[in-house]
């Protein structure tokens, strides 16, 4: 297959080195930042393109590593040329133009997958299964955190320049961190109802918001709270599930904590942060050889897009939001 990748970003480079690790070399690379285009290109052996949408036309599968607000064009292309897609979260900032992107590509029978990592997060994984095989009872309450300041996040680059700090190029803590938005659906299933409040608390310069508290109610009618921020001095990603016959506790750095009638159980799930973004390219390389359904496929990066929109509704108009759980079908 001839791979070829969009965006030279910290992403980007991570997603070229572990494909080139496990035999799947990127043939073409492409950034408007042409020292960043270049350096990588000689890095890993690839050829620098100039024109993304001729370079469509010479690849099976494209990685698409740039800002949100040029995913939907590459996408586009990449489909209209029968190419494969793997894009970074979130899929899109925008979601207008997705449904026919994607009815096209299942016509074209051609992958897409969005890169939300958590669901090959070892703990995350276990914490899923607890959950599914009712080890605490009836689910009455979630809470979903997310926090670590901005300027820690690459803290090789300014912040100040990067894509966060811009409501156009589809910058903000909700979209970055819809992480959190993507692993609920996966575990608790789609919402339905969502209110959020945001607000800019901080003195960092972005014009985006740094601080969201959303509320979603399950269809069976838990609570479901989600917090995200850039301002926790600290990284801090965790999940709290409360059931009627115990708690589940799950972190990032993979301990998984179960208290029930049996008492207190600890695991310790131990992985390799770079390796759950080696699996889920893996994963996704596989998917296309073997032909097998996505877990985050497009459609389902599209859900959790949608969800970002109505909860930046929601705040904006202090409103709580209902929705139609699965309306697009393959999420």
């Amino acid at each position: 297959m001839k791979l070829s990748l969009f965006g030279c970003g910290s992403i980007g480079q991570r997603h070229a080195t572990n494909l080139k690790d496990l035999g799947y070399g990127v043939i073409q690379v492409f950034d408007i930042d042409i020292k960043r285009r270049n350096d990588l290109s000689k890095k890993i052996g690839a050829i620098p393109i100039n024109d993304p949408k001729a370079a469509m036309l010479d690849s099976d599968v494209a990685f698409i590593c740039t800002p949100p607000n040029a995913h939907t064009d590459l996408i586009e292309s990449a489909v209209k040329a029968g190419v494969h897609v793997f894009v970074e979260k979130p899929i899109s900032n925008v979601e207008s133009k997705l449904p026919n992107i994607l009815k096209l590509a299942d016509e074209k029978n051609l992958k897409i997958m969005v890169g939300y990592m958590l669901k090959f997060h070892p703990a995350f994984i276990k914490m899923k299964e607890l959950v599914q095989r009712g080890q605490i009872g009836r689910i009455l309450n979630v809470q979903a955190h997310f926090g670590y300041l901005l300027p820690k996040w690459r803290p090789e680059a300014d912040y100040r320049k990067s894509y966060f700090t811009q409501h156009e190029s589809g910058g903000g803590i909700l979209l970055d961190a819809s992480h959190e938005i993507d692993y609920i659906r996966w575990i608790f299933g789609e919402p339905k109802s969502v209110y959020c409040k945001i607000s800019h608390l901080s003195d960092l310069k972005i014009e985006t918001e740094d601080h969201a508290i959303i509320v979603f109610e399950s269809q069976s009618g838990q609570i479901i709270e989600i917090h995200l921020d850039c301002l926790d001095y600290k990284y801090n990603r965790f999940c709290k599930v409360i059931g009627t016959d115990g708690s589940i506790t799950c972190n990032f750095n993979g301990k998984v904590v179960v208290i029930d009638e049996q008492g207190i159980q600890e695991f310790q799930e131990p992985f390799n942060l770079n390796d759950l973004y080696k699996n889920q390219v893996k994963y996704f390389i596989e998917s296309i050889s073997e032909n097998k359904k996505i877990i985050n496929d497009g459609w389902s990066g599209l859900r959790t897009l949608e969800l970002v929109s109505q909860a930046k509704f929601s705040a904006t108009s202090g409103k709580t939001l209902y929705t139609k759980a699965g309306r697009l079908g393959s999420s």
